[in-house]
């Protein structure tokens, strides 16, 4: 385990990177529901999408679907 001690008088914990992978995981996905849940009860359509993609391809596939 590691000691990562906060930068703002957080104090400290002990953990080992796997966790902090876990619980960042765990929030990103609890996050991203939220903000899909949001997105769909205001009438909007939602997309997850990856960075590593360009943004034109994505935009593309995007606009092949909505034309049929």
């Amino acid at each position: 385990a590691y000691r990562f001690i906060g930068l703002e008088d957080e104090g400290a914990t002990d953990c080992s990177p796997a966790d902090v992978q876990s619980l960042y995981q765990e929030r990103f996905e609890a996050h991203g529901s939220m903000v899909r849940s949001l997105a769909l009860a205001a009438g909007c359509e939602y997309r997850r999408v990856s960075t590593g993609e360009s943004y034109l391809t994505t935009l593309g596939h995007f606009l092949v679907e909505r034309t049929g």
